[in-house]
């Protein structure tokens, strides 16, 4: 192609001659318009995939490991079995009369209860597992050799 200068000022500008440049068909056109438009959708269903992607990422972030719950399930193991052994012998004494202060009843049974609530929200994290995982309880106590019960 030819260049062309154009003054500016004291400013020359070179261009290519944009007679000497073929223009381009109505149907290529049309070609280019429709594959913009097939490439805008295709990314478009892209960045859907990795938003989607991203959401599954943090929801798998937020799921407690299994090492997590195996620690979790000991501690509360260990909370309730100290429990019954308080509540055991406090029966134990309270049996043989009044032998036990009430602030000390109350203290094991809020113990207890807090025990029991630590344990509830441990089996609903365990069902809420084992659901993302579209598992039953039989499959987990054969995959991973415990049940949430």
């Amino acid at each position: 192609a030819k260049l062309v200068a154009k003054d500016f000022g004291k400013n020359k500008v070179y261009y290519p001659d944009q007679k000497k440049i073929p223009g381009r068909s109505s149907e290529e056109s049309s070609k280019t318009a429709s594959e913009t438009a097939r490439l805008t959708a295709t990314k478009a269903d892209l960045e859907a995939s990795v938003r989607t992607l991203m959401l599954e990422a943090q929801k798998a972030r937020q799921t407690p490991t299994d090492e997590d719950l195996e620690k979790e399930i000991t501690t509360l193991q260990n909370d309730i079995a100290t429990t019954e052994k308080a509540v055991l012998s406090l029966r134990a004494a309270s049996s043989k009369g009044p032998q036990v202060p009430p602030e000390t009843v109350k203290k094991v049974q809020k113990a207890l209860d807090k025990a029991q609530k630590r344990y509830r929200l441990y089996k609903r994290a365990c069902q809420d597992v084992l659901m993302s995982l579209n598992m039953s309880d039989k499959q987990a106590a054969d995959t991973f050799g415990y049940i949430c019960h």
